[in-house]
């Protein structure tokens, strides 16, 4: 997997990032489609975002009140 379009929380604690597979996993993400996660950066805890989505992201907006 790679990970591309990284952007930071406007509080400065989180980092959101689009997952791209290289190849089909069978894990938590959709083999052929990009996803997104974002990391805590005070607890190192990773968050996948849009659980229960099959689509495709292709952009996100981070939220000036926290969230995408």
């Amino acid at each position: 997997m790679i990970e591309q379009n990284l952007q930071l929380s406007p509080d400065g604690k989180h980092l959101f990032f689009v997952i791209s597979p290289i190849e089909p996993t069978g894990g938590k993400y959709n083999g052929t489609q990009n996803a997104l996660d974002s990391v805590d950066l005070t607890t190192g805890v990773t968050e996948h975002w849009g659980k229960g989505f099959n689509g495709n992201i292709m952009g996100y907006t981070i939220r000036s009140q926290g969230g995408v």
